[in-house]
């Protein structure tokens, strides 16, 4: 990835050797300033992308995506609503909160601050944040930031209402396993690197991020999200629920135990706009570039925010996902084949994460990926009259009529009861569970029959 925000292509791992993508940063810097919030579907790879994504929306996927490979925007584009009520579309300005992809920035200014030797990343945490009591002595910032400190147990309930409370709080608390022997991704870990990046700045960690990461990255949208309006049609919504409904979540409190590990909104092209300004070394010097970059040691997975790993195929990836209860965010990237991936999603009646890693991925390096099945709207009268009880011998199925969709009650045939089926046409549904990637089809016969065919190949037959 590199040009428009990529990584350089390489045969030695991970590690990124900046310089061989200068010319092609410079190029991408020279494009208009307002072109990441354009749409774009460029090119045979950007019509097959949007194909798969839009019969995705199709199916219940709401959200913006971005795809850039080799230098070339092939893919900015939004799908479904970013706000119900109102009826207003995504598009590619619309502002998500990017949740865990905010470590990102966390990770950053750490290695900043080790740069300029305002601390050392080797560091015992205790240096900065104040004395720790016995048996909680000896975690590194650097261990904080690939999540092996073991300072907090999880679920271990902390006050969040200031740095202070909130820094006493993990201090008193039981630790959960020595220094360095275990990872635990944490969100509390990265709110602690948030406040002592207070302490080590002097600055909020807020201003800090705006100065040191926002700013010279050229991000033209990313704010916080205390600072977020979300009367403005530019904020998407997240929405959660269930086949049956569609329910608006409620914005999340931001405070301690959320700075440095949550909290930023943007738009996809910021993202990218940010990982183009790391690679061009406008962010960090080369040592701690290259330490942001490097696959990390065991038993870490991830450190300063990053993962950086290879696939099952043996290509190089490095990547951070986002998400909450009613909002999910990715940032995947290819650096031997150039290629970025940034997508959100603000509609988790189903999850779809798994699904658009895996296709958007294989799309973008030019594996071949089956649509799916186009579907026919129906309205609500004709989804009751399939809805009701069917039965086969003692057992039960009973479908009921949801927003656009069917859904099933629980029961013993095990037909999935959190997937909405639609209709393909006047008598075949499909269901379609964004996690596996597999499908579930239901068929209305004459006389009230109904022939299920499971994901797993089984089938059987009922009627009412």
């Amino acid at each position: 990835m590199c040009g428009g925000g990529g990584i350089p292509a390489r045969d030695a791992g991970p590690a990124v050797d900046l310089v061989v993508c200068l010319a092609l940063l410079a190029a991408q810097a020279a494009t208009p300033a307002d072109s990441l919030e354009q749409e774009h579907v460029t090119g045979t790879l950007g019509v097959a992308l949007d194909a798969q994504l839009s019969r995705y929306a199709e199916y219940g996927f709401w959200g913006t995506v971005l795809v850039v490979r080799q230098g070339e925007i092939v893919l900015l584009k939004g799908y479904g609503l970013a706000n119900a009520e109102r009826g207003t579309p995504n598009t590619p300005a619309t502002r998500f909160e990017m949740n865990s992809m905010t470590k990102m920035f966390t990770g950053l200014a750490i290695l900043q601050l080790d740069a300029a030797g305002r601390l050392h990343v080797t560091d015992p945490v205790e240096r900065y944040l104040g004395a720790f009591p016995p048996g909680k002595q000896g975690s590194t910032i650097a261990q904080l930031a690939n999540h092996t400190a073991g300072l907090i147990v999880q679920g271990t309930g902390l006050d969040l209402s200031s740095r202070t409370a909130f820094v006493n709080d993990v201090k008193r608390t039981p630790r959960e396993s020595p220094a360095g022997e275990r990872y635990r991704y944490t969100n509390a870990g990265f709110s602690l690197l948030g406040a002592l990046i207070e302490i080590v700045s002097g600055e909020s960690y807020e201003d800090y991020i705006r100065r040191h990461a926002f700013a010279p990255a050229g991000l033209r949208t990313a704010l916080f999200r205390d600072e977020v309006r979300l009367a403005d049609p530019l904020y998407a919504r997240g929405y959660v629920g269930t086949p049956a409904t569609l329910e608006r979540s409620p914005q999340i409190a931001y405070g301690w135990g959320t700075r440095g590990s949550g909290g930023v909104w943007s738009t996809v092209g910021d993202m990218y706009r940010w990982v183009v300004a790391v690679e061009q070394g406008k962010l960090l010097p080369e040592p701690q570039q290259r330490t942001l970059f490097s696959p990390t040691a065991p038993p870490a997975l991830e450190a300063y925010g990053w993962h950086v790993d290879t696939t099952d195929e043996g290509r190089p990836r490095i990547h951070k996902g986002g998400g909450s209860a009613e909002v999910a965010s990715q940032l995947l990237y290819y650096p031997r084949e150039r290629i970025v991936i940034v997508w959100t999603s603000n509609n988790l009646r189903q999850r779809w994460r798994q699904a658009l890693n895996r296709t958007i991925s294989q799309v973008a390096l030019g594996d071949g990926v089956p649509l799916l099945p186009a579907l026919a709207r129906r309205p609500k009268h004709m989804l009751q009259a399939n809805a009701g009880r069917y039965v086969a011998g003692r057992d039960t199925l009973e479908l009921r009529a949801g927003l656009d969709c069917l859904y099933a009650a629980a029961s013993s045939f095990r037909v999935p009861a959190s997937i909405p089926f639609y209709p393909q046409d006047s008598t075949s549904y499909i269901g379609f569970d964004p996690n596996t990637g597999t499908q579930t089809r239901l068929h209305f016969g004459q006389g009230g029959a109904l022939s299920v065919q499971m994901a797993d190949g089984r089938t059987f037959s009922l009627t009412r």
